[in-house]
Order: C-alpha cells, then structure tokens, then sequence
C-alpha cells in the first residue's frame, strides 16, 4: 500500500478538543492506498515536485490511474447524535482533498464514525435512568390525557386565556422543579440555545396552547387524542427529513404501534356510526 507514493498502510492520529469547557478525545484510524507524488500539497505548497526523487521505492508503488482507496474510521468520546457523526464523516474528504488526494472512478473510499460516549448503546438491559424515563413518560402520558379530558369539560365554561395562563403556569413550575432538583443551572447553555429556547417557549407553547384550548370546545376528546398521538409520528419525520436522523429499530416499532392505534379508534368510530346509522334506519 502507498499514500501519494510513500509507504501506506494503516496509521493513526488523535486529538484533545474542548468544547463548552469540557475536553473530549478525536481519533481517527486511517488506511491509505492512494494518491500520486506529483499532486501532493501541504498548505497549498506543491510538494510533490520538490521531494518526487526522496524515495529510492517511488516506482515500485506506482497505482495504476483510475484506481486507489482510503478508509477512515473516525472515533470521539464527545457526545454526538447519528446525524452528527454524519456531518464529521462528511469533514473527512475535505481533510483529504488539502493534501490534494483525487478522486478516482475506482476509488474504495469508506468512511465512518462512532461515539463512545453512550456506554449502554448496544446493551439490551436497561439503566435506572432509563427506566426512570420511560416511567415519566407513562406517568406524563396518562396525566395528559386528563388534561385533555379537563379541557374539553370546562372550555365552554371558563375563559380561554384564564385556563391558558393556568396551564402555562403549571407547566413552568414543574419544569422549574425539575430543573432544580435533577439538573444543574448551567447559564452559559442557555443563553448559547437562547433562539431555540425561545422558539419553543413562544410557538411550541404561548401560542400553542390557546389554540388547542379554543379548538377542543368544537371537537371530542377521541379526536384531540389522534393528533395527540400523531405529534411524534410527524416529528420523527421531520427529523429524518431535516436533520438525517438515523430511525432506530424501537422508533420504528413505535411509529407502527402508533399508527396502529389510530386505526383502532377510526374503526371503532366506524362501527359506532354504521350502528347508529342501522337503529336509525329500523326506526324509520
């Protein structure tokens, strides 16, 4: 194996970064095969031509043209979601292009990356933390399902932005103590995300939730479910579609269960209306 007429093969190369105050480890593991002497650069200087004699092998190595391949495996502690690997993967020929390494029709280029940083990513048994999540979001499900039932029940009798401002109030206390007791104040984070923290404050929720209130006095609380329970349908292809989010094999299976369900309401509706409308039909 040659790199630009060198010996080749397999090397590595590491780095401390910081990021936010926190120090992380990038290493990359590369195995080079590729690359002509004469098109060599480093820093824009043209190399090639001043060192093409410094290596007494230089012919035996000589590719044939069209051919050559590299492979880069890229690894960090930091961590980092699927699409963010994504993007450093997608840095990797750009490092390569600076020292002038063409591509060919008969490249084998390969490039990947990975995070270390989710110690349990490809455990099947769960942490306490997880469980303690997946737990909360039980308990936050059926408690929303109260809300919506509550809302319904009192829309047409109490004003729409009294009930608003209850339920914002509610909703920023809780998640008030939460922060408090479960996560640290890190001021710096929030004023680094202050736009997407706002974003969500204002239209994800100042804005959001009078809406769904003056909504749900003309519909049922079976049909605020469904959109309801599409909510992360739709995110999750957002995600995929915005961000590249990798759909893992639970997400999948959650988007199906999902689904599902909305089918067994709509047909249980069905069933309902196609009674009702046969007892009408006797009837006459």
């Amino acid at each position: 194996m040659q790199c630009h007429m060198f010996k080749g093969s397999t090397g590595t190369s590491s780095r401390v970064v910081a990021i936010e105050g926190e120090s992380y480890i990038l290493e990359v593991l590369v195995q080079a095969n590729h690359g002509f002497r004469e098109h060599f650069e480093i820093l824009g200087v043209k190399m090639g031509d001043k060192i093409k004699d410094c290596d007494p092998v230089y012919n035996t190595f000589m590719p044939k043209p069209g051919t050559g391949s590299i492979i880069v495996v890229v690894a960090t502690n930091a961590p980092m979601m699927p699409w963010q690997l994504s993007k450093v993967c997608k840095r990797v020929p750009i490092g390569i292009g600076k020292l002038r390494a063409d591509y060919e029709n008969g490249s084998g280029d390969i490039f990947i990356a990975f995070s270390t940083a989710n110690e349990n990513a490809f455990t099947t048994t769960k942490t306490s933390v997880e469980i303690l999540g997946d737990a909360l979001s039980i308990f936050c499900a059926v408690f929303y399902s109260f809300m919506v039932i509550i809302i319904v029940r009192y829309a047409n009798e109490v004003d729409n932005i009294i009930m608003s401002i209850g339920q914002l109030a509610t909703a920023t206390i809780l998640s008030a103590l939460g922060l408090f007791i479960w996560e640290p104040l890190n001021t710096t984070q929030i004023m680094d995300n202050w736009f997407p923290i706002l974003f969500v404050g204002i239209f994800a929720t100042a804005l959001i939730i009078p809406l769904q209130i003056s909504a749900q006095k003309y519909t049922s609380p079976t049909k605020v479910g469904i959109f309801v329970l599409l909510e992360p349908v739709v995110g999750t292809i957002l995600a995929v579609i915005f961000i590249n989010e990798i759909l893992t094999k639970n997400s999948q299976i959650g988007c199906v269960l999902i689904l599902l369900g909305l089918l067994m309401i709509k047909y249980e509706e069905y069933i309902k209306e196609k009674k009702s409308t046969n007892k009408t039909q006797l009837h006459c």
